[in-house]
């Protein structure tokens, strides 16, 4: 060795040996408290009970819309074919009524087209009196059977009880199909009243 220059050799000793190793670890663990997960819970429980009502109006809303559709498609496909095939076309009301399903057919009471299931109990399809809805070979409404009088719209009120509004399917005497949805029967209509 040089002279001036001095050789230390230096001893480390274990952190852990001091205790600083296992204050330092504690200080490095990661993790939630029981209370802030709890609060965290508690928050979560609290965001769920708002969404909930929010939710079912969406899912209520939707559902009237699918049956409208359905309807709609219904009045659509039976119209085309009226004219298509050139004899009437009539979309029927099942056995117990609306609510039970429907069937596009051809009149009367012939060869069934297409049917379409019952709608949920929590729905209800008023027809206001009307049980089936004829197209004419030309596209147009038939008089109810036996009828000479003219041709009035029909209406088919598609609600939920305790939801605000309902949608309106008004078939013209020209047999264009209108939708309406409100929380009242359109105007000069013969639309049923949406259920309470």
């Amino acid at each position: 060795m040089a002279r001036g220059t001095s050789s230390k050799i230096e001893l480390h000793r274990p952190v852990a040996a001091t205790g600083g190793h296992r204050r330092a670890r504690i200080g490095a663990q990661r993790g939630f408290t029981l209370l802030e997960l709890m609060m965290t819970l508690a928050v979560a429980v609290v965001l769920t009970m708002l969404a909930i009502p929010s939710f079912r109006h969406l899912m209520i809303s939707t559902n009237l819309s699918g049956i409208n559709n359905d309807l709609n498609g219904a009045m659509q496909f039976a119209r085309t074919e009226a004219v298509s095939r050139q004899v009437p076309i009539a979309v029927a009301a099942s056995a117990g009524g609306w609510q039970d399903g429907w069937k596009v057919q051809i009149a009367p009471a012939g060869t069934v087209l297409r049917t379409y299931p019952a709608v949920a109990p929590r729905y209800v399809i008023d027809g206001n009196s009307v049980t089936a809805v004829t197209f004419q070979p030309q596209g147009s409404l038939a008089p109810p059977s036996g009828s000479t009088a003219a041709v009035a719209a029909s209406c088919l009120t598609i609600s939920s009880s305790g939801f605000d509004s309902a949608h309106f399917l008004q078939v013209l005497p020209a047999g264009m199909v209108q939708q309406t949805t409100s929380a009242t029967a359109p105007t000069g209509s013969n639309c049923a009243a949406p259920t309470p």
